[in-house]
């Protein structure tokens, strides 16, 4: 590769000469090796070291390898010579430095950097007379008394400096004497003050704890039910239905077992229909009976996301706000061999998918768990509790110096900030608990919201369509003495639970599901789908009425299921689709004896012809 000389120039430096030193000599040529002031060799661009600076000699000068040289002005090698072609560099003149004042012995092979850097600014400075260099000596001489005398002023700098860094410093150490004075003395106020404050600080703490508790439950039964063993289910339903009309109450043919068996299939109930016919009743003295827990929460239209459900972490006051449906969770949570049942009253004033949908989504996993409130992260949670722990650390060393009243008051306030953590971990992840139940009852009017099929698709949902007013008569002219609840563990409960399948019981499931799919092609007609998740759980249902052998005839059971689960997913307006996918629905469940739903489809096909529309919530 190869550089003119304007590159080269800017390369090396502004400089017109280079120390050097011969390389190769021939005769009447040289060739040089250009050395920088480090006494390293200087190296092209490319990375190759200048070692073949040609010098043609116009004299009988000798030259030997090693020799120094002094380089003055160079150009690029024309390659005009045949015998020197490759040489990039041509040096214009060079003088030899010859055993110039013992010069080898005062610039060694490799000498000290400080050296090297001297001598090498000397050499162009000086001139070259005959074989000696004049004034190198008083050069050296002076160079080093400047280098002594710049030392020396430098060194007085660094002492004054110091000087003034330590007379600064003791200013410093005064004003922080004084500072500390001035603390030890805010301190002592503070300490009085705090005692001041302590003496009211535990009156004020239990009136704050009072504050902040949920809002207490209307009823608690004070001792749980000893546990009965029921001889099967059909044992435990004839007691509810006892206990049922013992307290004055009465519900229609098959709606306990129907309950019941929605109770086992899945978390979450819907009761639907028209008000007073006992819908939030019903889970109550359900619960009632069988020495359960119930709670009931009424829902407000306002409800717009799930703080309103599960509570809040006020940053404010930096504790929980907890409702009382988050409590009985976790009351639930602390009573795993007890059945718990909340009912959500009237949950479709507000749009359900807003203040239930964690829940819901929640409810699809095996291990269900809930987070209140996303804004109790751990790294919040680590920032409160390194908070927390600091503040319990200072009152410890203040409470082992105090005695008497401030003592117990500074040990209340540790109480109370570890209680204050706990509390904050506790609401931080809440597992749903396996004994717990989700009922809803719903109205539909102009003034509550519909469901989605997110919703509908994942509950049975029980019409009370009208009351059974005679068979009210009857009770009422009855004898029935008021019957004690029987404790049902969530132990036995959870055996009811427990599918069984044997050869026989799947193939008498499997007849119905069957039903399930001739019904789905029906509707697909109308663009209305039945998913795998309504198929597992009808199945689900099914084998659990089947195994319990509380219907007598489980054609009852699928009865339910299609009104349950089926038809509320029908809704729409007039279209020949629509109408005829309800005409042939009707005569599939007619020939296949399904009484209930065929009645229901009925009216929802005269719904569908006389107002030009059809929705379920609607049908009577």
């Amino acid at each position: 590769m190869t550089f003119t000389l304007e590159e080269l120039r800017e390369y090396f430096g502004e400089r017109e000469w280079l120390i050097g030193r011969v390389k190769k000599r021939g005769k009447g040529f040289a060739y040089l090796r250009a050395i920088r002031d480090t006494g390293e060799p200087w190296k092209y661009p490319d990375g190759t070291e200048v070692d073949d600076i040609l010098w043609v000699s116009k004299d009988d000068v000798e030259y030997k390898e090693g020799d120094w040289v002094l380089i003055r002005g160079y150009e690029v090698n024309d390659g005009s010579d045949p015998a020197h072609k490759d040489c990039r560099l041509r040096a214009q003149e060079v003088q030899l430095l010859q055993e110039v004042g013992d010069l080898k012995e005062i610039i060694p092979d490799e000498p000290p950097l400080p050296v090297r850097k001297l001598l090498s600014h000397a050499i162009y400075d000086v001139r070259v007379v005959g074989p000696r260099i004049l004034a190198l000596q008083s050069f050296l001489a002076e160079e080093r008394r400047r280098i002594e005398e710049k030392a020396t002023q430098e060194l007085s700098r660094r002492e004054q400096e110091i000087r003034d860094k330590e007379i600064a410093l003791e200013q410093r150490e005064r004003e922080l004497e004084q500072r500390e004075e001035s603390l030890d003395q805010r301190e002592r106020e503070l300490e009085k003050r705090e005692e001041d404050v302590l003496r009211e600080y535990e009156e004020v703490e239990k009136l704050r704890s009072l504050l902040l508790q949920p809002a207490p439950r209307k009823t608690r039964r004070p001792d749980p039910v000893p546990a009965y063993e029921f001889a099967s289910e059909s044992d435990l339903i004839t007691h509810v239905r006892d206990f049922i009309r013992g307290q004055g109450f009465h519900y229609g043919e098959w709606v306990l077992e129907n309950f019941f068996t929605c109770l086992k299939t899945d978390w979450l109930v819907i009761l639907a229909g028209i008000s007073g016919t006992g819908k939030s009743k019903l889970p109550e003295l359900f619960a009632e009976s069988i020495g359960g827990e119930f709670e009931i929460i009424p829902v407000r239209p306002d409800w717009n996301d799930d703080r309103d459900l599960f509570g809040f972490f006020n940053l404010r006051t930096r504790r929980y706000q907890s409702t009382r449906f988050l409590e009985f969770l976790l009351e639930a949570q602390n009573d795993p061999d007890r059945l718990y049942i909340v009912c959500l009253d009237e949950m479709n004033l507000a749009p359900v998918e807003y203040y239930f949908a964690q829940l819901l989504s929640a409810l699809e996993s095996e291990e269900p768990v809930l987070t209140p409130d996303e804004a109790l992260t751990e790294e919040v949670m680590e920032h409160l509790q390194e908070h927390a722990y600091i503040r319990i650390g200072r009152l410890d060393e203040k409470r082992r110096k105090a005695d008497g009243v401030r003592r117990e008051a500074i040990e209340r306030e540790i109480r109370l900030w570890s209680q204050w953590i706990s509390e904050l971990e506790r609401y931080q992840k809440i597992p749903v608990p396996r004994n717990v139940r989700f009922i809803g009852t719903v109205n539909v009017d102009h003034t509550t919201h519909g469901f989605s099929d997110k919703v509908i698709d994942r509950v049975n949902v029980i019409q009370f369509e009208s009351v059974d007013f005679e068979g009210f008569d009857r009770l009422r002219r009855s004898s029935l003495s008021e019957i004690l609840p029987k404790g049902l563990s969530f132990h036995q409960f959870s055996k009811f639970c427990e599918l069984q399948p044997t050869p026989e019981l799947e193939k008498r499931v499997q007849e119905f599901v069957s039903h399930l799919t001739e019904i789905s092609k029906t509707l697909e007609y109308a663009g209305i789908h039945v998913g795998f998740r309504i198929y597992r759980d009808v199945e689900r249902y099914m084998g659990l009425a089947i195994q319990g052998g509380y219907f007598p005839d489980p054609t009852v059971a699928f009865d339910f299921q299609i009104k349950q689960r089926v038809l509320p997913k029908i809704r729409g307006m007039q279209s020949s689709e629509l109408e005829e996918s309800l005409k042939k629905l009707g005569e599939f469940l007619s020939g296949k004896r399904y009484q209930e739903s065929k009645k229901k489809v009925d009216s929802m096909l005269h719904l569908l012809r006389n107002k030009g529309y059809v929705n379920y919530w609607e049908v009577r």
